[in-house]
This record gives structure tokens, C-alpha cells and sequence, in this order.
């Protein structure tokens, strides 16, 4: 399923996938969590892996990621499909 030890993700970055994950499946907590990182930081490593986890959890779950740069829609693609080793559907304007 992993294409490259590149796409493990780091003791940081395990935290924020968790605290995402843990917010969809306790809905009643009301957990709003945000990632803030730098450039650079793998937000991009952070949203594949939430994807792969939620995936798991429901197999038939339908996630959308919003991204308003070309550039960042195509970044997300490549790595969330080594990631998951899913294909990956992209509805664009642009």
C-alpha cells in the first residue's frame, strides 16, 4: 500500500491525524481541529494519512479535500493516492 518510506508520517504529524480522526468518530465532543504548520511540514503527508484512517475505519465513507490552488490539487493527488494506493477523483474549474 506505501509507495515510499517518504510517506510515514512523523511523531508530530501522528498527533494531528489522531486528533482529526478522534473528531469524526466522537462527533459528540464537538471537536473543531485545525491543523496549522508551516511550509514544508507535510500538511499534505497529514491529510493522507487522515484519509487512509478514516478509509479504514469506513471503507465507504466519500471525504472531500477543498483546495483552491491547481498546483496543491495535483500535490494532494499524487501523494494521497501512494498513500492510500486509491484511485482519487479531482472535480475542477480550472
Amino acid at each position: 500500500m506505501i509507495m515510499s518510506e517518504q510517506f510515514y508520517p512523523r511523531d508530530y504529524q501522528e498527533d494531528s491525524i489522531n486528533a482529526i480522526v478522534n473528531s469524526v468518530i466522537n462527533p459528540n465532543q464537538h471537536l473543531n481541529p485545525v491543523v496549522s504548520a508551516p511550509t514544508g511540514s507535510g500538511k499534505t503527508i497529514i491529510g493522507g494519512w487522515t484519509v487512509a484512517s478514516l478509509r479504514s475505519l469506513n471503507p465507504d465513507a466519500r471525504i472531500l479535500i477543498v483546495t483552491h490552488v491547481k498546483e496543491l490539487v495535483e500535490q494532494n493527488t499524487r501523494t494521497m493516492q501512494k498513500i492510500t494506493g486509491e484511485e482519487i477523483g479531482i472535480y475542477s474549474a480550472g
